[in-house]
């Protein structure tokens, strides 16, 4: 059995989402799949099956028997970090290594999801050198480009992972930057012998928001198209200007979410003559009779939110691009990207894996 160690430079830059995307094509290409993910960090007040929510969607997207308990077995929750801040021994290697024996069973590849980033679990003393060393995997490590200072991560990387580090995958690439990537930093990472699989582009659909869940964190009220509440925003505009300049602003984003006093008509009338998911009321103003109307006829929501619209922005900001990796159109358009990005056939030989 091959064992893949997956793990990215910082956290939510599309790590569950690679993982799916090489899970399904290898599936695709013939090979018996398994998924682990040893170690699983909760989020504070989550608790129950959410605290393994990656788990889950893989199960359920690769078909998976195996229970949560043996793809996700260690959760480090708060009363797990206070434990290891008071010297308390623990058997999670232990839990991890037995877990990872019956998970690989009859599969050709484990993919392991694993840390966030390269520094998680040093205070368990299980860094993910250590873990995959364990597990004896092969390391993939994504990064984020964000500029060239991106590449001492990916470098850093190669140094701690040493002998397991298989390569890497270079993710969010800014159209501005797609030619600079692929003539000059693929190049120079070649020639430190560290690989990219892919640069993969920008990609907004795969950061965005539902409109429900949107109200959701915003504990908004929807006042029309429910129907229309699992609909993708991948932008935010801010409507705060005259008509004129806010017909052009509007029209240059398409699949947005207008945020914009519930007093502004204007704008929201500008709002729904473009591509527009739905709008966000700000400071509690109920819409008038002309705007719920035409808003209904276009199947566009009105979201009725209390804060005002700077509040509003900020609250938005936390969860933009940082939500779980779970929607069909985000699926479809990882596999896509994939599919066009990925260099699938070094991969493999550099896996020893035959695809027949």
């Amino acid at each position: 059995m091959h064992a893949l160690y997956l793990t990215s430079t910082a956290v939510a830059i599309g790590k569950t989402a690679l993982s799916y995307g090489l899970a399904t094509r290898l599936k695709q290409d013939g090979l018996r799949v398994g998924y682990f993910q040893p170690l699983v960090v909760a989020d504070r007040g989550v608790s129950g099956e959410a605290l393994r929510k990656d788990a889950s969607f893989m199960r359920t997207a690769l078909d998976l028997a195996e229970p949560l308990e043996l793809l996700a077995p260690v959760v480090l929750d708060a009363a797990a970090l206070e434990e290891a801040l008071a010297g308390k021994p623990n058997n999670y290697a232990e839990q991890i290594e037995r877990a990872f024996v019956q998970v690989g069973q009859d599969k050709d590849l484990l993919l392991i999801e694993g840390a966030g980033t390269l520094t998680e679990g040093l205070l368990l003393d299980l860094p993910p050198q250590a873990l995959a060393a364990r597990l004896n995997a092969q390391v993939l490590v994504l990064i984020k480009y964000t500029d060239e200072l991106a590449l001492n991560d990916l470098l850093a990387a190669k140094v701690q992972f040493g002998a397991s580090f298989l390569g890497s995958v270079i993710n969010e690439v800014p159209p501005a930057q797609r030619e600079f990537v692929e003539h000059s930093v693929i190049p120079f990472l070649d020639s430190r012998r560290l690989k990219v699989y892919a640069a993969l582009p920008q990609e907004r659909l795969l950061i965005a928001l539902t409109v429900n869940e949107i109200a959701e964190f915003l504990g908004a009220e929807v006042l029309n198209s429910a129907d229309h509440g699992e609909d993708l925003v991948e932008n935010f505009l801010v409507g705060a200007m005259s008509v004129d300049a806010a017909l052009s602003y509007f029209r240059r984003q398409p699949r947005k979410a207008v945020i914009t006093g519930g007093d502004r008509a204007d704008i929201q009338l500008a709002a729904l003559e473009t591509s527009t998911r739905c709008i966000i009321l700000t400071g509690h103003i109920q819409p008038s009779p002309v705007i719920l109307s035409r808003a209904e006829e276009l199947g566009v929501p009105l979201l009725l939110a209390r804060p005002d619209t700077l509040s509003v922005v900020e609250i938005l900001e936390q969860y933009f691009g940082r939500m779980p990796f779970q929607q069909p159109h985000k699926m479809a358009c990882i596999q896509q990207l994939l599919s066009q990005y990925f260099d699938f056939e070094r991969f493999y030989a550099d896996l020893h894996i035959q695809i027949k």
